[in-house]
């Protein structure tokens, strides 16, 4: 007994810090697919923000009342965020159409777009986000 050279405790030492690395990366990989999901989520939010805006705005504009849109600015708040809308006058058939669409989480994203009141046709577009 005077010889024991103690094997039990290095390997046990070595097995425990093997663990806790496998347990540590697994966390880390966890924490970074949540945050890349989220991302995500907020990405096609924001996306069907400027969607839901483009089709409001563009409906707005074939109403009776289109006048009333034409210089003014609205504000639309949605359950996933909210859109301004302000609209300007180019030309007699054209208007040119400002969007400024914030999420819940205060991602944001501006979009411009000119759109022909007699085709009906949405003929710039221009992103910033």
């Amino acid at each position: 007994m005077k010889r024991e050279k103690g094997f039990i405790l290095p390997t046990t030492m070595v097995v425990v810090l093997f663990c806790l690395l496998v347990v540590a990366y697994v966390a880390s990989s966890h924490m970074n697919e949540k945050k890349f999901y989220f991302e995500t989520e907020q990405h096609y939010i924001l996306e069907n923000l400027v969607l839901l805006a483009t089709t409001y705005s563009i409906q707005r504009l074939t109403l009776p009342d289109k006048e009333t849109l034409i210089d003014q600015s609205e504000t639309i708040e949605t359950s996933n965020g909210r859109f301004t809308i302000k609209v300007n006058k180019v030309t007699s058939d054209t208007v040119d159409i400002s969007l400024h669409c914030m999420t819940k989480t205060n991602r944001t994203k501006k979009v411009a777009f000119q759109y022909s009141l007699s085709q009906k046709t949405i003929n710039l577009w221009s992103e910033v986000n």
